[in-house]
């Protein structure tokens, strides 16, 4: 008699090094990879930057593109989750690193080494 394995893999193809105990209903819809089909749905035109895109959307364009695949009851937490974004002012870490060194208000001589006296002071 063979044990069931002790990993499972997960729809991304990784594998979950400690599998639920339990089924749950939970865990099995995050198994179905709705992600994708809610972004194939919002999907970018070719050649948009992602997140500028995102950000660009109408609550009428969200609804619209989320009624195209019977999806209307996502629009509220979408809608809420795109406002949220509207507060940043970069998509990722990097961009906002990038952005603020290329502003040029990364040192404006705020920062500077002094010597021991000013450690010990």
């Amino acid at each position: 008699v063979s044990k069931p394995s002790a990993t499972a893999t997960s729809p991304d193809g990784k594998v979950d090094a400690e599998p639920a105990a339990e089924w749950g209903v939970a865990g099995w819809v995050n198994s179905l990879a709705l992600a994708e089909v809610v972004a194939e749905a919002l999907k970018q035109p070719a050649g948009t930057d992602p997140f500028k895109y995102v950000l660009s959307l109408s609550l009428a364009d969200l609804e619209s593109k989320l009624e195209a695949v019977k999806l209307t009851g996502l629009a509220a937490p979408l809608w809420s989750a795109i406002e949220k974004l509207r507060g940043q002012s970069a998509a990722t870490g990097a961009a906002l690193n990038a952005k603020f060194a290329a502003e040029g208000d990364a040192f404006k001589g705020e920062m500077g080494f002094g010597g021991v006296e000013q450690f010990y002071g």
